[in-house]
C-alpha cells in the first residue's frame, strides 16, 4: 500500500511471489537471465519492503534451485544518494549444484565438496562500499574477513583482508582425461617386405 501521497510517499508492501517457469518470467518482464532458466527450477521472492524514500527497510528472501539469498537492512536517499545498509546471506547445500547453475560442465575432482555459504554486512558511502564481517564455507573451504569496493574512478577498485583456511586445488579442477596410451609399433618379421 501506498500513503501519505500529499507528503512523502510511504510504502508498506508485503510480496511473495513464485515462478514455476522462469524462463516465461523473465519474458513478460523483459529481464534477461544470467543463467539457464532450466538450471533454476522453482524460483520464489518473498519478503517486506516499507518506509519512505529517504528510507526504506527491506527484509526479502530469493529462493532459486535449493540456493537461498536472504536479504535484511536498509536503503536509503533513494530521492537523493542512494545508501545501502545491508546484510547479505547466501546458501546452498552443494558447492558444486551452485557453481553448476552458471557452469553446467563444472565436474569437480572431489566428488562431494560439500555446501555454500556466504555472510557479510555491506554499507556504502557514495561510490565506496564496504564489506564487513564477511564469513564463509566455499565446499570444503573457509573464509572470513572485510573487503572495499570502490566504483568511483576510471576503474573499480577491490581491497580486501580475508583469512582462508588451506586450499587444495585439485578437489576443485576437473578429473584429468585418462591418457591415451601409443599405438603400439609393429615391426616387419624377418624376411618379409618392408
Amino acid at each position: 500500500s501506498l500513503g501519505g501521497i500529499a507528503k512523502a510517499p510511504e510504502v508498506n508492501l508485503v510480496f511473495d511471489v513464485t515462478a514455476s517457469d522462469p524462463a516465461r518470467w523473465s519474458q513478460l518482464m523483459g529481464i534477461d537471465l544470467p543463467v539457464s532458466p532450466k538450471q533454476l527450477g522453482l524460483v520464489a521472492f518473498s519478503g517486506r519492503l516499507e518506509g519512505t524514500l529517504a528510507r526504506l527497510n527491506l527484509d526479502a528472501t530469493l529462493k532459486a534451485d535449493k540456493a537461498t539469498l536472504a536479504v535484511k537492512g536498509s536503503i536509503g536517499g533513494l530521492d537523493t544518494a542512494p545508501r545501502y545498509a545491508i546484510d547479505v546471506n547466501v546458501r546452498h547445500p552443494s558447492f558444486t549444484r551452485l557453481v553448476r547453475i552458471f557452469d553446467p560442465g563444472f565436474r569437480p575432482a572431489a566428488r562431494k565438496l560439500g555446501g555454500f555459504r556466504l555472510k557479510a554486512g555491506i554499507k556504502n558511502d557514495g561510490p565506496v562500499y564496504k564489506f564487513s564481517d564477511i564469513t564463509g564455507k566455499l565446499g570444503p573451504v573457509k573464509l572470513a574477513g572485510n573487503a572495499v569496493l570502490r566504483v568511483g574512478g576510471a576503474r573499480p577498485s577491490l581491497t580486501a583482508e580475508l583469512a582462508m583456511s588451506e586450499i587444495i586445488a585439485d578437489m576443485f579442477l576437473p578429473v584429468p582425461a585418462p591418457a591415451k596410451s601409443p599405438a603400439a609399433k609393429v615391426n616387419p618379421a624377418p624376411g618379409s617386405a618392408a
